[in-house]
Formats: C-alpha cells, structure tokens, sequence
C-alpha cells in the first residue's frame, strides 16, 4: 500500500511538472511568435546569430541594440511596420 501512495505521489509531482511547463511557455505568446518566427535568423537571444543568418545576403539586425537605443523599451510598433512592409529600411 505504502510503494502505491509513493507511486501515485511521484506520477502525480510529474504530471505538475510537465503542465506547468506548459503553462510556462504558453503564458507569454510573443515569446512563441518569435521562437518560430524570427529566432532562425535573428537567434534566440536576438543578436542575429540565429542558424539562417550565414544564407542571408542582408544580415538580420541585432534586435537588442533596438531595445538600448529606445531606453530599454523594444520598439514593437516601428518593427512590425518594417516586417509587414509599411516602412522601409535605409
């Protein structure tokens, strides 16, 4: 009885612990949108060292030096009028 309580015990901790990885990574969406959209050339950390960076004949930008030159603030707005064509870069 005793190694079933254990058992069930140790299930149960897992099950928690999967979940709230889950929870985790599903809690902040424009984490994931950038993970599976800009992080191949950008890179995860965003400095553009990402695995596709080498291919590109224009290097992607450094996305932090954008943060530290708008005082630690990402400049969301300005960026996606750049992905989605309504601004051009010189």
């Amino acid at each position: 009885m005793k190694s079933l309580v254990v058992t069930f015990v140790m299930i149960a901790s897992g099950i928690f612990v999967f979940n709230s990885a889950t929870w985790a990574q599903s809690s902040d969406p424009g984490k994931s949108e950038f993970h599976s959209s800009c992080a191949t050339c950008h890179g995860i950390d965003g400095q553009g060292n990402g695995p596709l960076s080498s291919q590109l004949k224009v290097p992607p930008s450094d996305l932090t030096v954008l943060t530290k030159k708008n005082n630690g603030v990402f400049p969301f707005e300005a960026v996606y009028e750049i992905i989605d064509g309504a601004k051009s870069i010189i």
